[in-house]
């Protein structure tokens, strides 16, 4: 049988770590993800999104990103991530 393997790494940012299957890394502050674990916790206290620091991280490494799952929320919110994807 043929199983799918991702041809680019996936991250997958707090809430969307409950779509992890075997493949990915999981980051964020755990807001959104309560009960789930997180490979690497950022703090819930700081200055950017979980978004916008695993961005930030990968920035010097990576040409290209997509991004599944960041609207169809709160309009503030998909607001938010635009910018952060601009940033």
């Amino acid at each position: 049988p043929h199983s799918w393997r991702p041809t680019a790494p996936i991250i997958f940012v707090d809430g969307g770590v409950k779509y992890k299957n075997s493949y990915g890394f999981s980051a964020g502050d755990g807001d959104s993800s309560e009960g789930l674990h997180l490979d690497f916790k950022f703090p819930q206290n700081k200055d950017l999104s979980d978004l916008a620091l695993v961005l930030r991280a990968i920035k010097n490494h990576t040409t290209k990103v997509e991004l599944t799952g960041f609207t169809g929320g709160r309009k503030d919110h998909e607001l938010f991530n635009v910018g952060e994807i601009y940033d």
